[in-house]
Order: structure tokens, then C-alpha cells, then sequence
């Protein structure tokens, strides 16, 4: 039997809403869970009943989590809009000073007036007026993005070159080292040979010494076989 289709308006009967309220509920919650389960999503619900009461139903941890996230996203969600508010409302109060004080020189009516109540003639000039400053905003945003670029090559031109000369600066201690060091060699061997050179002219004094004898003793030496040879 097709069951008769059910007004949606509040139910009278106390005893009969509280039913309702029970089994609506129930499957409120049951649908919550299955589409967290299948989609993967974090769902809180939170239900009062006619009399007050709490009833709640979270997929993560905490239901605080999943509210604090709630009022995170919430919050950054109205500050675009303000954002965005500001952004249409630009033209009746401008957020630069400067800027507006300009753009009233070069068109006094186009920030005042309502571009509803423009005809042809003046959405035309507007719209040259704009064309116009859109030009200059980006010649200017092009000069400043290219004198930027070039101070940054200026930059990195003296960067190297410092680069190079720290790199300059050490080749020569290198090399100021190495001459340093051969010279400390080369007087540590010539010392060695001048220690060499005395000690082979201490030893040849000490021979020479030896050879040339006195030359009394050397005619003593001759004569005492013959002596020798009287007595005998």
C-alpha cells in the first residue's frame, strides 16, 4: 500500500511530534554517519529537541575540533567578503589617498558619478580615460619591474666581483706561502751542508796534524837504530 504523502508543517499533537522528533533524529544521524563513512567526510551535527535538550553527532574526536574549524574557516570566509566589499566599493572611497586625489584630476566625474546614470558618449570617454591610465599603470609597473631586475644584476655583478677577488687574494697567500716555505727549506739545507764542511775540515786538521811530525823527533827516530847498533 503507497503511503500518503506527509505535510511538512508542525505537528500539533505533543505526543505525536516527540515521536517524530525521535525517529527524524535517528535518521538525521544514521545519514550523517554514512556520509562520513562513504566520503570521507568530518560531519558535526548538533540537534535540540522542543524541550531543550542537546543531541549530537560527530564523525572526528571532538566535536570542539570540528567546531573550532568551523568558526577558523567561517571567520576567513567573512573577512573576503569584506575584502571583496571594499574591493566594489572602491570607487565612492577610495582605499589610496593619493591615488583617488589623482584619478578625481584626471576624471573629476568618473569616481563621483553613477555609471548607471552614464549615456554613450560619457561611458566612452570613461572608458578611454580608463584605457588611458590602464597604459600608464602598466608602462609604469614595467619600468619599476625593470629597474628592479637591474639593480638586482647590479647587485649580483659586485657580488662576483668580490667573489673574485677574495678568490685572487687567497691564490696569492698560497703561493706566498709555498715561496715561504721553500725558503725555509733551502736555509735548513744549507745549513746542513755548512755543519758537513766543518766537520770534514776538523777531521783532515786533525790528520794533517799527525802526518807532519816534528822534525827533531823525526831525526831522533832516524838516529836511535844507530845508537843502538854503537852500544851493541
Amino acid at each position: 500500500m503507497r503511503r500518503g504523502k506527509v505535510q511538512i508543517r508542525r505537528i500539533e499533537d505533543k505526543a505525536s511530534r516527540q515521536v517524530t522528533f525521535s525517529k527524524r533524529r535517528g535518521g538525521l544521524f544514521k545519514k550523517a554517519r554514512e556520509l562520513a563513512v562513504l566520503c570521507d567526510a568530518e560531519v558535526g551535527l548538533i540537534v535540540f529537541s522542543p524541550s531543550g535538550k542537546p543531541y549530537e553527532f560527530c564523525s572526528s574526536s571532538s566535536m570542539e575540533d570540528t567546531i573550532t574549524r568551523y568558526q577558523q574557516i567561517s571567520d576567513a570566509g567573512q573577512d573576503v567578503s569584506k575584502n571583496i566589499d571594499k574591493e566594489q566599493n572602491h570607487g565612492k572611497d577610495f582605499a589610496c589617498p593619493t591615488i583617488n586625489s589623482k584619478l578625481m584630476k584626471q576624471s573629476p566625474w568618473s569616481l563621483e558619478t553613477d555609471i548607471a546614470e552614464l549615456d554613450v558618449n560619457e561611458l566612452e570617454q570613461l572608458e578611454k580615460e580608463l584605457s588611458d591610465a590602464s597604459k600608464q599603470i602598466q608602462s609604469r609597473k614595467t619600468k619599476l619591474m625593470m629597474d628592479t631586475i637591474n639593480k638586482f644584476q647590479d647587485e649580483k655583478r659586485l657580488m662576483m666581483d668580490t667573489i673574485n677577488k677574495l678568490q685572487d687574494e687567497r691564490k696569492t697567500m698560497l703561493e706566498e706561502k709555498r715561496f715561504l716555505e721553500s725558503v725555509v727549506v733551502m736555509e735548513q739545507n744549507g745549513a746542513a751542508v755548512e755543519h758537513h764542511k766543518d766537520v770534514s775540515n776538523n777531521s783532515e786538521g786533525a790528520l794533517s796534524h799527525g802526518v807532519h811530525e816534528d822534525p827533531e823527533v823525526q831525526l831522533a827516530k832516524c838516529h836511535a837504530p844507530r845508537c843502538l847498533s854503537l852500544f851493541s
